[in-house]
């Protein structure tokens, strides 16, 4: 196991290693490659706009809710308002213009966030030292999703997964869109957080 390195500067992404406790409670993947827009209903032109997104295979959530199909994920984050992301660098704002045409704004944000996929059999028990949300599955299902702070940093996530919000082992699994700045803190909490459970970090490169 290994602690946090104290050579490694505040502003740099914590390298992909294990720390903590030997064992897998908690384990969290940065998701490289992504593309990131906000989406903005004009005054008036929600059920436009929606039934637009759903003539394409796309659900728009109406509230707190994340729904994915065809590679896009919507979060809702208010009303008329979502976060969109995508695998790909820099595809989705092209996907989204077709789609928004006269109906809303779209704003490219891919340089703005980091998404990080965090799980583990332990993630609620790591999760709830920062996070003001009540995790449990009966409270918070598959597709929910909410935008608030952790650790001093804004930022919005979604419980993932299948029907149950679960991954294919049965784990809890959640997604969190970090400010790209805020980052490096936040992965910094969170090992701190899941290190007695056993945490390993992926997708960061080795510092």
């Amino acid at each position: 196991m290994a602690d946090i390195p104290a050579a490694i500067e505040p502003t740099r992404l914590l390298p992909e290693g294990h720390y903590g406790a030997p064992g897998d409670g908690v384990a969290a993947r940065l998701r490289a490659g992504c593309s990131a827009a906000t989406l903005a209903a004009r005054r008036g032109a929600l059920p436009a706009l929606a039934a637009r997104f759903a003539e394409a295979g796309l659900l728009l959530p109406d509230g707190p809710k994340a729904a994915t199909a065809g590679g896009l994920t919507l979060i809702g984050t208010g009303p008329g308002r979502w976060l969109a992301f995508a695998e790909g660098a820099r595809v989705l704002p092209g996907r989204l213009l077709p789609l928004a045409e006269g109906l809303a704004a779209v704003t490219d944000q891919s340089d703005a966030s980091l998404l990080l996929e965090i799980a583990g059999p332990k993630v609620r028990a790591a999760l709830a030292k920062g996070v003001m949300v009540d995790l449990d599955p009966s409270v918070f299902q598959a597709g929910d999703a909410a935008t608030t702070t952790v650790a001093h940093v804004n930022l919005t996530f979604w419980r993932a997964g299948d029907r149950t919000g679960d991954r294919a082992d049965g784990t809890p699994s959640y997604v969190f869109a970090v400010p790209r700045s805020f980052a490096p803190a936040f992965l910094r909490w969170l090992a701190s957080s899941a290190a007695e459970f056993g945490f390993t970090m992926s997708g960061t490169g080795r510092g």
